[in-house]
């Protein structure tokens, strides 16, 4: 049997299952080929952003990305869309009324999560960094003392001065000419 390989459905058979090369035996062909028509126009309706964005992509040739790919990248992409509708919608929730029930309800409950997350993130992450940044200690493991030394390079001001409070002593001040 001879069949055409530029013909649509082999075009598609290739754009759908990611593939340059079109099989060499006509039943495990055709099937997919059903399979195929069968689920092409959810599949189309689904990946619109990887379609879009191949349709304007110069080094694109047909065949390049998998179904997988499509698919996963286009469910980022409308997951991304959600989450920043979601954070718009529970800024905009505080300004105006949002029907009980309804899509937009959903949006600004999700939104609030992801805020309260976001914040909860951020200072857990900024407060790791201050800390980093603030103190830097050096360990080196001493092979005449047989243990871990710890010495600290960086003194944070407040820290110190906080000590020093709690424990109620006022320490001396070396000056360190640094040029």
């Amino acid at each position: 049997m001879k069949l055409n390989q530029n013909s649509i459905s082999s075009k598609l058979y290739r754009w759908f299952y990611g593939t340059k090369i079109l099989p060499n035996n006509l039943c495990p062909y055709f099937w997919k080929v059903v399979l195929m028509y069968l689920t092409i126009i959810p599949y189309t309706l689904f990946s619109i952003p990887v379609v879009v964005y191949d349709m304007f992509d110069k080094d694109y040739s047909n065949g390049e990305r998998k179904t997988g790919d499509r698919l996963g990248i286009s469910a980022g992409v409308y997951i991304g869309i959600l989450t920043v509708t979601s954070l718009i919608t529970a800024i905009v929730g505080f300004f105006t009324p949002i029907e009980t029930k309804s899509f937009w309800e959903f949006c600004q409950v999700l939104g609030c999560i992801v805020w309260f997350a976001l914040i909860v993130f951020g200072g857990i992450e900024g407060v790791k960094y201050l800390r980093e940044y603030s103190t830097t200690d050096e360990s080196y493991y001493s092979e005449t003392e047989k243990k871990w030394v710890y010495k600290k390079t960086k003194v944070n001001l407040t820290t110190e001065f906080i000590k020093a409070k709690y424990n109620k002593y006022c320490p001396k001040i070396d000056w360190i000419d640094n040029k």
